[in-house]
């Protein structure tokens, strides 16, 4: 019997070892936690602060360290436009 050929390295690693893949984090966490921590992941992300090995563990920390990533990116891209306003204004008109 022909099987279908699975895309993707995880299915392929699953038929190699002989061994199903299980899902054990369906339904463990409840349903803020789990929103905050994608938050939080995208978050790190995009501000390039990265998903290191040191990383908030409660909410309280992630919503914390997602605040300040968006103060710390909101104050960068405001310095940055203001120094492009200011050149603006001292170049000369031709």
């Amino acid at each position: 019997m022909a099987t279908a050929a699975v895309a993707g390295w995880l299915y392929q690693l699953s038929d190699k070892l002989d061994s199903p893949i299980v899902n054990k984090s369906v339904d463990c966490l409840p349903g803020m936690t789990t929103y905050i921590s994608a938050l939080y992941f995208t978050c790190t992300s995009l501000t390039s602060v990265g998903f290191g090995n040191v990383s908030p563990n409660t909410n309280a920390e992630k919503v914390f360290s997602i605040i300040a990533m968006l103060i710390g990116g909101q104050s960068v891209s405001y310095s940055t436009g203001q120094c492009f306003v200011s050149e603006i204004r001292v170049m000369p008109v031709q």
